[in-house]
This record gives structure tokens, sequence and C-alpha cells, in this order.
């Protein structure tokens, strides 16, 4: 469950400061990094809250509210969000967001990190594999992204960018870049279209490698609530295309009870 509340945007600024001041600590075994790497750290690739994963991550079709500003630009808005995610006793993922209406548009902040321990200390480790998120490695690694966005609507478009500064951490060595996602939502009457580039910037340098970002492009559809007695009922899908090429499909429904104004479940 994932709640969101209409607050102003600063009223998650001290909760963002908090995440980006924890400490991590490691010791990296010696070793030498070598062959050049495709794809960045696996942060860039995870669900950024608990709706999107219990969607099948194709939440970019009718994301409301702060949160858009991890994976959908063209869907910013207001309010707060913030997630939760214990893969396993040693990897955790916070996601934090507030937006509020700006000069004619929305604006939104957010910030997520994520702490797993990792096989070794080879960059590779930290390539596209969710699943190592389960066990315990014996290197340290962290990744953190800080997002601010805006969205306004232009020529019946809803259009949004977003701007990240991404940082990992991987032992002892620790690597930054920036980067800047894109994206544009059209109302269909029924529901909502939106296309969305992610992850577009250099990539990141550890060590003597460099791991590029998993770039992304997204095209999604979401359905607006339908009412189903005391309930609402939504829908949606998506195709991502990954820079390499390689497509993948998700799609998922998610019925919502408001036993309370202001309280979803």
């Amino acid at each position: 469950m994932t709640r969101y509340r209409r607050q102003s945007l600063f009223v998650g600024l001290p909760i963002l400061l908090a995440i980006l001041a924890s400490p991590v600590e490691a010791q990296l075994p010696t070793g030498v990094l070598s062959a050049p790497l495709e794809g960045g750290p696996i942060l860039l690739e995870l669900p950024m809250s608990v709706r999107a994963a219990g969607m099948g991550d194709a939440f970019g079709g009718w994301t409301e509210g702060s949160h858009a500003v991890f994976f959908a630009p063209g869907l910013l808005g207001e309010g707060f969000a913030a997630s939760l995610y214990r893969y396993s006793e040693a990897s955790s993922l916070v996601a934090v967001s507030a937006g509020t209406e700006w000069f004619g548009g929305s604006v939104a902040v957010g910030v997520s990190a994520l702490e797993h321990g990792v096989s070794d200390s080879e960059p590779s480790a930290l390539l596209r594999d969710p699943a190592s998120l389960q066990y315990l490695g014996p290197i340290a690694s962290a990744s953190t992204t800080v997002n601010l966005g805006y969205a306004r609507e232009l020529f019946g478009l809803q259009l949004g960018a977003v701007g990240s500064y991404i940082s990992q951490r991987l032992g002892v060595h620790r690597a930054s870049t920036v980067a800047v996602d894109l994206g544009a939502n059209a109302d269909l009457g029924f529901g909502s279209l939106s296309f969305s580039a992610l992850n577009l910037g250099p990539g990141l340098d550890i060590g003597t490698e460099t791991l590029d970002l998993p770039k992304r492009f997204l095209l999604s559809l979401g359905t607006n609530r339908l009412p189903v007695g005391p309930f609402d009922l939504r829908g949606a899908g998506q195709v991502s295309r990954d820079g390499g090429g390689a497509f993948t499909a998700g799609a998922g429904m998610e019925l919502a009870y408001w036993p309370i104004q202001g309280r979803t479940f």
C-alpha cells in the first residue's frame, strides 16, 4: 500500500536530506577492473513505488502525483509519496518525492536510494540482476538518485523534463553522473497515453571502467478510474525498449478502496 497526501513541496525535504546523509562503509578487495561494460546501476531499472511493482511496473500510463519524477516526466503532479522495499536483510530501497503547482505547471523533487551487497568488486556485479538483491554479498554497494522535474501543458500535451544526479558506490570506489528524462502525456478521454525516454546521459566511471546508463524508452497506456460499487478499478499496460534494442512488456490492474477520504487501500 502506498499513501499519497497533498502537502507542500517542502514537507518532504527533511526526509530527502536524511537519506542523502546516510553513510555507507565498505572495504574493497584488491583486484583489476577490466572489460568495457554495458548497463548501469540496477536502481535505475527498479520500480520506484509499491504501486508500480504491483502493476508489473506498467505504472507510467496513469501515474499520479510526485512519484512520476522517477519514471514518467509527462505526468508530474502534486502531493507527497514514500515507498520502502526490503528485498532481504541486506538489501533495501527507499524512494521519497514531493510535488506542487508552480509557474503554470507542476514541479517535483525525488530521492531514491538502494543499498545491497554484491558478490565481488567488479563493476559487472552492479548490472541488471534483480534476483541478486535477495542475497547477501561481501562487498557493499549503494546507489542514489536526486531528481528535479517540471511538467506543463503545451499544444494539447502534458510535457515534462527531469534532471537527475546519479551516484554509485562500490566498496571504496565512488562515481557520479547526470542524466535527463523526457516525457509526454496525451489525454484520450477514457485514459491516457504516455511516452518516456529515461536515463539519457553519460556513463559512470568506476575505477578504470565506465558503466553506461541503462537507457529506457517506455510507451504506456492507462485507463481512468471505473467505479465498481465501493471500489475503483483501473488498468495499465506498458511496452519498454532498452538501449540495446530489447523489448519487454507489462500490464496490471488495481482495485482501490476508499474507506475515508484521503486514505486509499
